[in-house]
């Protein structure tokens, strides 16, 4: 009897133990990816603004997918420490979801709520910077001389 209660209490325990977070809101952006790098996990930033129903909509889809598998960072651009990701990341249109490898390599910049912006950001953890099936394509060209600008300027 003492056995089981033993083994039940280090079971209780070992389950109780902390649980590593995932999803935050309005973290900075060095360490959200200081965070990837530890947890050999990519990033979705997901760029979005108050009053804005079909962020929240989309917020809560991607929170419920991907919660586990990648660091979501849900980041509201009228709060002041991030109104620089409107300007370098954002086209204005909301939401908008920037990947990121877990070494910090922007992966694309997608915007919009729909089926095929989400399913283009599933495409992009591949790499790929053209989601053609979907209609969507990379914001930016995340090749050459603009990735090494980018680059240094996301991580500086």
């Amino acid at each position: 009897m003492r056995t089981i209660i033993l083994s039940i209490a280090v079971f209780i325990f070992a389950s109780c133990g902390k649980k590593k977070e995932t999803v935050f809101y309005d973290l900075p952006f060095e360490e959200t990816m200081a965070l990837a790098g530890q947890e050999g996990k990519d990033v979705y930033i997901i760029i979005s603004r108050p009053g804005c129903p079909p962020c929240e909509a989309y917020m809560n889809e991607v929170n419920n997918k991907h919660n586990k598998d990648v660091i979501l960072n849900f980041v509201d651009v009228m709060h002041p420490d991030n109104q620089w990701y409107a300007h370098w990341l954002c086209s204005g249109a909301f939401p908008t979801t920037c990947v990121f490898t877990s070494e910090g390599d922007l992966q694309a910049v997608v915007s919009g709520s729909t089926k095929s912006a989400m399913d283009c950001v599933e495409f992009s953890r591949s790499g790929e910077t053209l989601c053609a099936d979907y209609f969507y394509e990379a914001r930016y060209p995340y090749t050459g001389d603009y990735k090494e600008m980018l680059g240094k300027l996301l991580r500086p």
